[in-house]
């Protein structure tokens, strides 16, 4: 499998059949060092089945000490620009790419549907979900249309949200067009899939009880930005991969919030000040003083609200807004 991946690293802009392509992937963490490592920085070219097989190797290579995340949205004409990212034992590694996908007009996901976040004006298309393909966990679209093929739809079993309050699945769909299959022969674990559609496009079972509203999540209160913001940090940060605190990568940070990069770059420079986070290379980190003071955006039984940590989060706050009232 060494030599099969030094191969298809050498090969990868040469046509290789899909089929050989993705069995590297899926086979090994090797194709994704290599070519990060040749690409050396770059952005490369990639089509729907060279981005699989590299998102795959991502995954193949993962162990209890690495972390992964795969983020694209829309560039300046049809493709998708995004990066790839891991955090291992070893070292980060990191790979820049633009996607050009074979139909102007949607995305194909054919690879892994996990620790992807991914954001276009266009559709999305996931095929029948076969050869044990899961929706999830870590997974967030945003499009205008949605299609996921296929007579059913599986969802990776996690933990609830819980404590960390976010949904581990998200789908925003803009747009009414919608298809899904009529069987989810694995459900989501409770509370950690969100389909956000806008009120008028219908729903039926099983679908309709994941439903959440899109003019409400897209609403945004001037007087709750900077804390829908602080929120999304909170729960994007977790523990996994990292041993010295809570992170996540700014790639995702930036791709899950409205705040656009060089606002958000403001943003992380003000929090950095207040010391509530820690920047290190492409990752941020919540302090151990933020930590101590986490809430929940959703009002959660049990759970720690902004009110119930008011005192040390008011003047951040109350900054914040002024910050992000500029962009």
């Amino acid at each position: 499998m060494v030599f099969a991946a030094f191969a298809a690293a050498d090969h990868l802009d040469k046509g290789l059949p899909s089929g050989t392509l993705l069995e590297v992937g899926n086979s090994s963490g090797l194709l994704f060092d290599l070519v990060s490592a040749v690409a050396g920085g770059a952005n490369i070219l990639v089509d729907e089945t060279q981005f699989a097989a590299l998102h795959s190797s991502i995954l193949a290579g993962e162990s209890v000490g690495s972390a992964a995340t795969v983020t694209a949205s829309d560039g300046e004409e049809l493709e998708l620009v995004g990066r790839m990212e891991v955090t291992r034992p070893s070292g980060q590694l990191s790979l820049d790419f633009t996607l050009i996908p074979t139909d102007p007009d949607h995305v194909s996901l054919i690879g892994p549907l996990e620790s992807l976040t991914i954001s276009t004006s266009g559709g999305i298309r996931i095929p029948s979900l076969d050869s044990g393909r899961m929706i999830g966990p870590d997974l967030y679209i945003r499009c205008e249309s949605l299609r996921i093929e296929g007579n059913e739809a599986r969802f990776a079993r996690t933990t609830s949200a819980g404590a960390d309050e976010t949904a581990d699945i998200r789908f925003e769909v803009t747009g009414t067009d919608l298809t899904l299959p009529a069987l989810v022969s694995v459900a989501p674990s409770t509370d950690a899939f969100e389909l956000v559609v806008d009120d008028n496009v219908p729903l039926v079972f099983p679908w309709i009880d994941y439903r959440d509203s899109l003019e409400e999540e897209e609403t945004i209160d001037p007087q709750s930005r900077s804390i829908r913001f602080l929120s999304k940090l909170q729960n994007l940060a977790r523990t996994h991969g990292h041993d010295d605190g809570r992170a996540t990568f700014f790639m995702k940070l930036q791709g899950r919030q409205p705040v656009k990069a060089e606002k958000l770059h403001e943003v992380l420079a003000f929090l950095q000040a207040q010391g509530v986070v820690r920047l290190q290379g492409d990752l941020v980190f919540l302090t151990r003083d933020a930590d101590r003071h986490r809430f929940s955006g959703k009002g959660r039984p049990g759970q720690r609200t902004i009110q119930d940590e008011w005192t040390y989060w008011q003047p951040i706050v109350e900054r914040l807004e002024t910050i992000l009232a500029g962009s």
